[in-house]
């Protein structure tokens, strides 16, 4: 079969030959979305150092995730929205932030390079959202090619500022040219090839089409809808339900008026799964067959209060939907959280307090301290072609004793604790935060508890852990450094 896989996600087994390629523009994505991030983290001993303000510097990796908490929901808000604007928007991002920090610099002003920092960490965080969500229309393994992109932007990005510094290429000339970054991150995305379940039935008219993506058989000329219906009849497995009142109901026959407002067909979420992957990749918008103007004829028919009923039940609808997804996803939410609260404590404010207060190579031994974490992530994230962690609790517990023993060496700076074994620690704490990173989001994709139609805000509700426990990690790092590592 060449250099495709043959997949089946739960709607219907295809081949996909552009598996491959795919592979390779999510692993480029993967590393461009990161390498800003990551080059913020090497860079920021120096960044608090230049603008003197060296107890500061947990404010660094906190400014560079803060974003998160606005962007990564705002993912789940959009998600109606075409994914090619929500790309330019990260672009955006991507472009902006850079530009922002060589500003900082020249001005010296270090509150401005927080904010700049915000607006790198929002393409981050608005990135990874997009991303991660996105790749589950494609090849299970297309995950392993992100995640794999990511630790080797993490690796690239330490050794390329490591370098800069030895070279003193200032900060201003470094950040101007990482804002091209955006141009080849859009051209990644626009380069990926839909799986062949979207396109391998060409010969069947534009609705059995879209019922062949759903895994629903259909006749060639009839409806949607009637496909669906054939798929309940036939099922061989029982099937979960749920209630949807959206824009998609269009899709089902509709029943009139008081059918908008919440006497709802119940579709299962096989096939509701399909109909929503439609419209937020925006694969098959010629085929859809809702128009706008359909939708102004029944809101006008609706008049105002109808209209007002209709927006608010959706609201509880979509509330309801998160509240689900929070509570079915909470064991990997707790796992992701906790492991990043204890890895960035360690990476990031116990790799700055490592050596002595006046130590002349605290500066570059810090960076080499960042490649080695960032080097650990890349071997993990690129493992799970070769093993599968499923008990990721243990990792968890073993990254916890990682943060114990560096914050007993910040304290009480062990002599035989040089950067002999500092670099392997470090190595260990990124092997333990990558693996348990892939690990998780690989096991939300395959989890049978989680229902398809929900995996996307699960994602994005991980994603937003992820931040909870980075925050917590800064300031946990700020307020030791400001007291009983003040004068360490």
């Amino acid at each position: 079969m060449g250099g495709g896989v043959v997949t089946n996600d739960g709607s219907g087994a295809s081949y996909d030959k552009h598996y491959m390629a795919n592979f390779a523009l999510f692993f480029a994505l993967g590393m461009l979305n990161y390498f800003l991030y990551t080059t913020v983290l090497s860079a920021a001993k120096k960044l608090a150092d230049d603008f003197n303000a060296t107890n500061q510097l947990p404010l660094i990796p906190w400014a560079n995730i803060a974003a998160g908490f606005v962007v990564r929901p705002l993912n789940i808000l959009l998600e109606r929205v075409p994914i090619l604007l929500r790309i330019f928007l990260n672009a955006t991002f991507m472009l902006v932030g850079p530009l922002m920090i060589a500003f900082a610099a020249v001005i010296g002003n270090f509150n401005v390079a927080l904010i700049s920092i915000v607006v790198v960490g929002a393409s981050l965080s608005f990135g990874e959202s997009i991303l991660l969500a996105h790749v589950r229309h494609f090849t299970p393994q297309s995950v392993a090619g992100y995640s794999s992109g990511t630790g080797l932007a993490g690796v690239a990005a330490s050794l390329f500022f490591l370098i800069l510094t030895f070279l003193d290429v200032p900060l201003v000339v470094t950040f101007v040219c990482m804002s091209t970054l955006s141009v080849p991150f859009v051209i990644c995305f626009l380069l990926l090839r839909k799986p062949d379940s979207m396109a391998q039935h060409p010969e069947l008219a534009d609705d059995d089409r879209e019922a062949a993506l759903i895994g629903v058989s259909g006749s060639g000329t009839g409806s949607l809808g009637q496909s669906i219906a054939h798929t309940r009849r036939n099922s061989d497995t029982p099937m979960q339900m749920t209630h949807h009142v959206s824009a998609f109901d269009e899709y089902d026959e509709i029943k009139g008026d008081e059918y908008l407002l919440g006497e709802v067909d119940h579709i299962g979420e096989r096939e509701m799964e399909g109909l929503l992957d439609l419209e937020a990749d925006g694969h098959f918008e010629e085929t859809t067959a809702l128009k706008a103007e359909d939708i102004s004829a029944k809101l006008a028919r609706l008049g105002v209060q109808g209209s007002l009923k209709l927006f608010f039940h959706n609201i509880g609808v979509f509330f309801g939907r998160v509240a689900k997804a929070a509570w079915v996803c909470r064991r990997y939410e707790l796992q992701i959280m906790l492991v990043y609260f204890f890895e960035y404590g360690v990476s990031v404010g116990n790799a700055a307090k490592a050596e002595p207060l006046y130590d002349p190579h605290a500066e570059e031994d810090y960076i080499a301290l960042q490649f080695a974490y960032q080097f650990g992530v890349l071997i993990s994230r690129s493992s799970l072609s070769f093993f599968k962690f499923k008990c990721i609790e243990v990792l968890t517990f073993l990254q916890f004793l990682n943060f114990l023993i560096w914050n007993a060496q910040d304290y009480f700076k062990f002599k035989y604790f040089t950067m002999w074994v500092q670099f392997p620690s470090m190595l260990f704490v990124g092997l333990l935060g990558g693996c348990i990173y892939v690990n998780t989001f690989y096991l939300v994709m395959h989890s049978t508890s989680i229902p398809k139609d929900l995996k996307e805000i699960c994602v994005t509700l991980i994603t937003l852990t992820m931040t909870v426990g980075i925050s917590g990690s800064c300031l946990w790092t700020l307020i030791a450094d400001h007291t009983w590592l003040a004068d360490k």
